[in-house]
């Protein structure tokens, strides 16, 4: 059931389908070409389809490969033919991907902005096209569109960052490492869990750096502050990609992450498999299932005339060992959580 009771929900068929199919790769589902490829000469077929278009900002991040899978799902089953493409957080290339987009013939664009200020171009190219745009996330600072679902970023970050004060009993040494700081969620996620260690006298913030919203960086980067601060107590990865790789930071520097208090934003099935081995203590899980329904429910709206909500809060849920099996139903994880448990 979509937690938007507003939003008509998409049929039990289409969910049904959903569960059996899974996480499936696009490029076995998806009913058009990539956009690299040569436009195909238009048909009578192709002036009756409905195109849905959709530019997502990294499609190598596993929530919004999540997301893209469902969505691919949902779209299906709804006659759509959804076409996608990957700006790998270039903001050049996603203006250039939304402009092949509307070249295509789509009906509707969804975008998912790397930046809000450089996606721009791309939402009036789409305006001045006549073709509506829901955004993503990222609210863009120019040009019109007919949604924007948003998440409210700076209460993530202090759901996070009040359960490792919490798990720390009030006192320890902690680390903020930041998203990309040129996006709302990364600025606002620093906001909220800024918020929260300095609300509370005996927690030290001992470093605040940005990790990329990568893996790869999140381990650098905490690999060189456990060189100076061996005796970290707690670290805030600002989504669940930067709080696996403080878990791995840790197992790299020798120390157990179970005795550590690591949390993260998401709820990727990676973060879900942490918690359970007890080297995350949580995560705020915005569901890539949940959202991709809340994405084809407003693309049956707009395509069928109706007037979805101007704004649209996408909320977040704190996932922990005490809920996490209800939460792994919840997500659709196929995930035994008392077989990973140290």
């Amino acid at each position: 059931m979509s937690r938007f009771p507003y939003i008509k929900i998409v049929g039990l068929a289409i969910l049904g389908a959903l569960l059996v199919v899974g996480c499936a790769q696009a490029t076995e589902t998806q009913s058009a070409p990539q956009p690299t490829e040569p436009m195909a000469a238009p048909t009578e077929a192709a002036a009756t389809e409905i195109v849905i278009g959709h530019t997502w900002p990294d499609l190598q991040n596993p929530y919004y490969v999540s997301v893209r899978d469902a969505t691919v799902e949902l779209m299906a089953g709804l006659g759509y033919t959804y076409i996608y493409t990957d700006s790998a957080q270039d903001p050049a290339k996603q203006v250039t991907d939304v402009e092949n987009l509307i070249q295509r013939g789509a009906n509707l664009i969804f975008i998912d902005a790397v930046d809000p200020t450089a996606v721009v171009p791309a939402v009036e190219a789409a305006n001045d096209a006549g073709v509506p745009v829901i955004t993503l996330m990222r609210k863009p600072t120019g040009g019109t569109w007919v949604t924007n679902v948003y998440l409210d970023s700076i209460k993530h970050g202090e759901m996070a960052c009040q359960l490792i004060v919490d798990m720390l009993g009030g006192t320890g040494n902690v680390v903020d490492l930041q998203g990309i700081l040129s996006t709302d969620a990364g600025r606002d996620r620093t906001i909220g869990c800024t918020n929260i260690y300095n609300a509370y006298p005996d927690i030290d913030m001992v470093a605040q750096v940005p990790a990329g919203w990568t893996r790869t960086e999140a381990l650098a980067q905490m690999g060189t502050i456990l060189e100076a601060h061996p005796d970290v107590d707690g670290v805030f990865g600002a989504n669940d990609e930067e709080a696996l790789g403080a878990v791995q930071a840790f197992k790299a520097a020798g120390i157990d992450p179970t005795t550590k208090v690591i949390a993260g934003v998401d709820g990727t099935y990676e973060a879900f498999e942490s918690i359970c081995r007890h080297e995350m203590v949580g995560t705020v899980a915005t569901f890539g299932i949940e959202e991709a329904h809340i994405i084809a429910d407003l693309a049956q709206m707009v395509i069928n005339g109706e007037t979805p909500p101007t704004d649209m809060e996408f909320k977040g849920e704190l996932v922990t060992l005490d809920n996490i099996d209800a939460m792994i139903e919840k997500a659709g994880y196929d995930l035994d959580c008392a077989a990973l448990a140290p």
